[in-house]
């Protein structure tokens, strides 16, 4: 369990779906600045000691890796099915950023008693699309590198695919 869990499952499916590749980095990219930008508020806000179950994981991603098929709880996805989540009914209809954000009935209480807390809850998911489409403007203008949600490195590795050689 966690108490955030953000889930990417719309985007990623929909590039595989239309096999592209550029559009699926965009997803991860988008996933590991949402899990940097929410885990930076929520462990600066010292929310971890206030919520319950405090084994719960604060933040994590639910997302299909690359060649996977199956949903994962809560990833915003249904496969297989003629139902679609409103994630992927945005995406279908051409947005370029669509998340679906589950959170825990502690954290949901968390965010309604503090204002400030809220206030940098909006500001993280804010700036994790705004770093996605600096990261989209920057490939369009030929520069390159994208983090590794799921080929194995730590979130926050800032080490670009061209740094692997």
């Amino acid at each position: 369990p966690s108490h955030l869990t953000i889930g990417l499952g719309a985007m990623c499916f929909h590039a595989v779906d239309l096999g592209d590749t550029d559009a699926f980095k965009d997803a991860v990219f988008f996933g590991e600045a949402l899990y940097q930008e929410f885990y930076r508020v929520l462990t600066k806000a010292h929310v971890s000691y206030r919520l319950r179950p405090a084994d719960a994981l604060l933040v994590r991603v639910a997302a299909p890796g690359p060649g996977e098929d199956e949903c994962p709880r809560f990833s915003g996805a249904w496969r297989g099915t003629d139902r679609h989540t409103q994630s992927q009914q945005a995406v279908t209809l051409g947005f370029s950023h669509s998340v679906q954000l589950e959170l825990s009935k502690a954290l949901r209480a968390l965010l309604v008693a503090d204002r400030s807390l809220l206030k940098g809850f909006a500001g993280a998911l804010h700036s994790a699309f705004v770093q996605s489409k600096a990261r989209r403007s920057k490939l369009a203008y030929g520069i390159n590198g994208v983090n590794g949600l799921f080929n194995g490195d730590e979130a926050g590795s800032t080490k670009s695919e061209d740094e692997d050689e």
